[in-house]
């Protein structure tokens, strides 16, 4: 296989990961830190650079939750940005009828599902980012988004907040950072693993800047000889003027 072709599989293999739907497992069966197992082989942590979020920790990321379609089935990661409005990726919302938005221990019914009209996968995926518009408000308060690129500074540190397998984790400081865009995608940013990397369910999730606020919504990850060489999340600022417009049709608001 030459070099190339190991690239383009890598990357094919990237977008088939971030389209797998998450299946619902339970909690239990998957540790959630460094285990012991007989002879003296240690089992390693399955989430590295990330802080789980359980019942002993407090959750300052309310306004990121997780997603489940007509039978119950987690399907990934969302963002609230609007006391009825959640972000997530556009591939996390095609093709499934979603019913579900979780967060705070607290379920919201998806009243509508709204893709970019532009959105497009298979080879090439394209504006992979979507709405849902909630049946009731959400008790969370929402995340306030970026509105320029000006707000994001190159090698700055970031900060990922999804689920894996209905386990939410936040990234630790230092685990991810701003990389910048690429001319090819300048609708998307790329952040660079060290610690660790986004894991199935992640999509949809959030990345914040250094001050707090949403940046961008997983999107995919690449991998090359089998690790982790760059995340790719869609730019919140870049799809701004749309988001505004779109839930403003629907009667909703980011207030």
């Amino acid at each position: 296989m030459t070099k190339a072709t190991a690239i383009f599989t890598a990357v094919i293999l990237a977008f088939l990961q971030g389209c797998q739907k998450d299946a619902s497992v339970s909690q239990s069966l998957l540790p959630t830190a460094t285990v012991e197992i007989p002879h003296g082989i240690s089992k390693p942590d399955p989430f590295p650079g990330f802080e789980i979020v359980d019942h002993n920790t407090k959750d300052t990321y309310g306004c990121v939750g997780h997603v489940h379609n007509t039978r119950g089935e987690f399907i990934g990661s969302g963002v609230l940005i609007g006391p009825s409005t959640v972000l997530t990726a556009g591939h996390v919302i095609d093709g499934d009828t979603l019913q579900y938005f979780i967060t705070g221990d607290k379920t919201y019914i998806i009243e509508k599902i709204i893709l970019h009209p532009t959105y497009k996968t298979g080879e090439e995926v394209k504006d992979d980012i979507g709405i849902l518009i909630l049946s009731d408000p959400c008790d969370e308060p929402p995340a306030r988004m970026i509105q320029s690129g000006s707000e994001l500074t190159q090698r700055e540190r970031l900060t990922t907040v999804g689920y894996s397998k209905q386990i939410k984790k936040i990234s630790k400081p230092g685990t991810f950072w701003y990389y910048g865009t690429v001319e090819e995608e300048p609708q998307y940013m790329k952040f660079l693993p060290i610690n660790g990397h986004v894991w199935f369910g992640d999509s949809g999730g959030a990345v914040f800047e250094e001050g707090g606020n949403l940046a961008g919504i997983i999107s995919s990850i690449t991998i090359i000889d089998m690790t982790a060489v760059d995340q790719s999340a869609a730019r919140v600022d870049k799809y701004y003027q749309w988001i505004l417009d779109t839930i403003q049709n629907e009667g909703c608001s980011l207030e």
